[in-house]
């Protein structure tokens, strides 16, 4: 349309507003898809197997938990900065973030939890998982510390 209102020495404006009104046209960019090639597949798979060897091997302090879903978003509309909560005064202090009683505490190992490929659920039986079944054994093995599911 830019070269059409150079063409008419118009507005790029008038000329999209007749194309639009009269014609029934929308513009639309061209999206490019997300697609993997065989060379980003291998990187996934050796990028997946470095992970695991660092999950097996290290003494990384925060928790995992691996799923077979690609995306679940059950609230659209949740927004990550307005939500936001320090509960600071119910976590209670260790006393040894510093100093070398510090790699006591992140050298307990914690094996992935994996749910089964293939898996099909709804909404209300996947949250039931959630609440019944993954968050409790999260609480036990996390105790006091922060984790995200």
């Amino acid at each position: 349309m830019t070269k059409l209102a150079v063409a008419r020495d118009v507005s790029i404006y008038t000329i999209s507003k007749a194309v639009r009104e009269n014609l029934g046209y929308k513009s639309f960019t061209v999206r490019v898809r997300h697609l993997l090639t065989e060379k980003q597949k291998d990187a996934r798979v050796a990028r997946g197997k470095d992970m695991l060897n660092f999950i097996k091997s290290s003494s990384s302090p925060s928790l995992r938990l691996f799923s077979d879903e690609k995306l679940f978003n059950l609230d659209c509309t949740h927004n990550r900065q307005n939500t936001r909560k320090c509960p600071w005064s119910s976590i209670p202090r260790t006393g040894l973030s510093h100093g070398p009683g510090r790699d006591l505490l992140r050298r307990r190992r914690d094996g992935p939890h994996f749910f089964s490929v293939g898996l099909r659920i709804k909404q209300e039986v996947y949250l039931e998982v959630l609440r019944d079944v993954v968050v409790p054994w999260m609480n036990k093995v996390a105790k006091v510390r922060r984790y995200t599911l």
